[in-house]
């Protein structure tokens, strides 16, 4: 159900259980271990999906794209 690019990490020693659903592209790869050690669970997706939040119903969401693509995200 998801993209075959998305990565889901789990940190049981986080101390809290906050769900985080990152929609990225290749600027986001260096922060995927810096969220990971603060987040409970994050799900991070290639590009941008309405539907994966109705399905994780996270507690954050974090949009993580390069400057230079920001416009194309913004409607």
């Amino acid at each position: 159900g998801y993209p075959e690019s998305t990565k889901i990490t789990r940190n049981k020693q986080c101390g809290n259980r906050l769900k985080v659903l990152v929609f990225r592209d290749s600027f986001t790869s260096n922060m995927i271990q810096f969220f990971s050690l603060h987040f409970y669970e994050v799900t991070y997706i290639w590009g941008h999906g309405e539907r994966y939040v109705d399905k994780l119903k996270p507690d954050i969401i974090i949009e993580g794209y390069v400057e230079r693509s920001t416009a194309n995200k913004i409607q």
